[in-house]
């Protein structure tokens, strides 16, 4: 079984590269994660300045560094022509070892929306996830998220359910929200 976590590191797929972060993407990253409505189903708030956008990333370029079989790791998703990054996407959990599964999450600027980038994200995650031997791929989404969900039906995953009071309200931490878990067995 090969590692999963050391073995990404770039692929393409129909008109997107997902490839590492670096810090000269913060300009690009900022103009995604300052956006409300790119944010509105995310766990996180909407970003108020490029400080706070370089701080997320030197947190993703330290995941690089790490290692451990469990760790997550955050990728760029950026337009094969430009290579401007429009999202990210990776694995936010990850468990190669005992039950072979990973759970997912991915983010599209809103310039990207319905061009069919989120899917081609998806399907290099479930490949990598495959070739180093995982059965199962998870994620989780907010019930009000349609897109995800259709973009995740077209892809063949399954719902399983609801999952109640599951996680974070990030507007009030004091408060937990449900949340859909979705799956695909590969």
């Amino acid at each position: 079984m090969r590692p999963l976590l050391q073995h990404c590191l770039k692929a393409t797929s129909g008109e997107i590269v997902v490839r590492r972060l670096g810090m000269s993407d913060a300009g690009d990253l900022f103009a995604m994660c300052k956006d409300e409505e790119v944010s509105k189903y995310m766990t996180w708030l909407p970003h108020k300045n490029l400080f706070e956008t370089k701080d997320y990333l030197h947190s993703v370029l330290d995941e690089y560094d790490d290692k451990r079989p469990a760790a997550r790791r955050t990728w760029a998703i950026a337009e094969k022509e430009t290579n401007k990054v429009v999202g990210t996407c990776g694995y936010l959990d990850v468990d190669q070892l005992d039950t072979r599964r990973a759970e997912i999450g991915y983010c599209l600027a809103a310039s990207a929306w319905g061009k069919g980038y989120a899917s081609s994200a998806v399907a290099v995650l479930e490949g990598w996830a495959k070739e180093c031997g995982l059965a199962r791929l998870q994620a989780t989404c907010v019930p009000g998220n349609v897109a995800s969900k259709k973009l995740l039906l077209r892809r063949g995953w399954k719902n399983e359910g609801l999952l109640r009071s599951f996680a974070l309200d990030k507007m009030n931490s004091d408060k937990l929200i449900d949340v859909e878990m979705w799956s695909v067995l590969l």
